[in-house]
């Protein structure tokens, strides 16, 4: 006779039912078997930590404040670009600048130089042998009407800036002076104040000073007067070739 098999619903029914809830005694907290309060406090101090972060990137943090150099950068325009922060890096140049692609290019192998100026200007060549002087030679570039000439002078390098300034700007009031980059050649400029005979009136003179090699080179003229945008275009052309 087969001896019946316990039947399995029966035995579940008989389980008593707090042997089917398993209770976690605190003691076992204390033994290991849960979280430990150091992690849930370490989990609470991160999170606020992580948070604190985002907000103080976000809504506290300043950029910092970078003095850049007071140097400018003349562009094609006859206008000029300063270094920004926090790079120091110069500005860009003006890009709508429709360039003079009809004008003349003065090119002196002799001085390695090279510049150009409008077509409708001529160039002369003047040199010196004054010696105690110190100043070798003269480029001018002249148009028709007043205000329309541009000078190179070449000077030697022993020459002084106060000496070059004073060959053409004696008895003048000294406005103020800057240094900018010409085709990234650090050159002085200077802006003096004074009347002048040809145009009557007070006027300001630019002035431009390069040092290279074994010589000196200085820009000025009528086109350098007052407010000097034709100026600064042809000087923005100026480069050394050799």
């Amino acid at each position: 006779m087969k001896q019946e098999q316990p039947n399995k619903i029966n035995l579940l029914n008989q389980l008593d039912d707090d042997d089917m809830n398993v209770k976690i005694k605190p003691e076992e907290f204390k033994k290991g078997k849960g979280f430990p309060k150091f992690i849930i406090i370490l989990i609470i101090i991160l999170v606020i930590s992580a948070i604190g972060y985002f907000i103080y990137q976000n809504y506290f943090k300043t950029e910092e404040l970078v003095m850049c150099s007071e140097e400018a950068k003349l562009c094609p325009d006859g206008s000029y670009v300063v270094r920004v922060s926090p790079s120091c890096e110069f500005a860009e140049c003006p890009a709508n600048f429709d360039s003079e692609s009809d004008w003349k290019t003065y090119r002196n192998e002799e001085y390695g130089f090279e510049i150009q100026y409008p077509k409708y200007w001529n160039s002369n060549e003047y040199t010196f042998s004054n010696v105690a002087n110190k100043i070798i030679c003269k480029f001018q570039f002249v148009g028709d009407g007043q205000m329309s000439d541009f000078s190179i002078d070449i000077w030697n390098s022993s020459a002084s800036d106060d000496q070059i300034i004073a060959n053409e700007f004696v008895g003048l009031e000294f406005k103020e002076e800057s240094n900018i980059f010409i085709n990234n050649k650090l050159a002085r400029k200077m802006v003096y104040y004074g009347p002048s005979q040809i145009l009557g009136g007070m006027h300001s003179y630019h002035f431009y000073i390069i040092h290279e090699g074994n010589y000196s080179y200085s820009f000025y003229g009528g086109s350098c007067m007052d407010e000097q945008q034709r100026c600064d275009q042809i000087i923005s052309t100026f480069k050394f070739i050799n």
